[in-house]
């Protein structure tokens, strides 16, 4: 029942989807040695209006998925777990083209 009423409002608030997507590679790349809630640092809300900031000509939330939350700084170039974490902060996304963002490459 909670699985589909998440995924039912993921599918009418690109925000929220958003948000949950960046919640889960969080979690993906600290497998349980952090919670990814803490590492990013903030609400959806605060994440939302963080990724709008940074809209350029063309994105709006409808065009989600044309473009993707990339990590300014790769998760990849972490060292230790603290630059891990650090690294999935929220003030480390922006919103990019996602043919730019396969370009960029990182992880």
């Amino acid at each position: 029942m909670a699985r589909a009423r998440e995924q039912q409002r993921g599918k009418s608030d690109p925000g929220y989807r958003m948000f949950r997507s960046v919640q889960r590679r969080a979690g993906q790349v600290l497998r349980g040695r952090g919670s990814p809630r803490e590492a990013l640092g903030c609400d959806l809300e605060r994440l939302r209006g963080h990724i709008a900031g940074q809209f350029t000509h063309g994105m709006s939330w409808d065009r989600y998925g044309q473009w993707e939350v990339d990590h300014i700084i790769p998760l990849s170039a972490a060292r230790t777990l603290d630059q891990l974490l650090a690294l999935c902060h929220f003030r480390n996304l922006q919103p990019l083209w996602k043919r730019y963002n396969l370009l960029k490459g990182g992880a």
